[in-house]
C-alpha cells in the first residue's frame, strides 16, 4: 500500500468517525481525527510506525485553523 493509499484510508477513518462542533478547540480536533486515523490504518494492518505519521498527517490538515 502507497502514501497516497493509506492517507486515503485515514481520510474515510476520519470522515466516518469524527464529528465536532464549531466551538472545538484545533487540538481537540486533532487527537479526534489522529485517533480515528490511526486507529482505521492499524486495522488494515499498517506498521503502527507508519501509521502514527500517516495519521498525524492527515489530522494536521483537519486541526488547521
Amino acid at each position: 500500500m502507497n502514501r497516497k493509499e493509506m492517507e486515503a484510508i485515514a481520510m474515510g477513518g476520519i470522515e466516518r468517525n469524527c464529528d465536532w462542533d464549531d466551538d472545538a478547540s484545533a487540538d481537540s480536533i486533532y487527537d479526534d481525527c489522529y485517533t480515528a486515523a490511526f486507529d482505521v490504518l492499524v486495522d488494515k494492518g499498517v506498521d503502527h510506525a507508519i501509521a502514527r505519521e500517516v495519521a498525524g498527517d492527515v489530522a494536521q490538515r483537519f486541526a488547521q485553523p
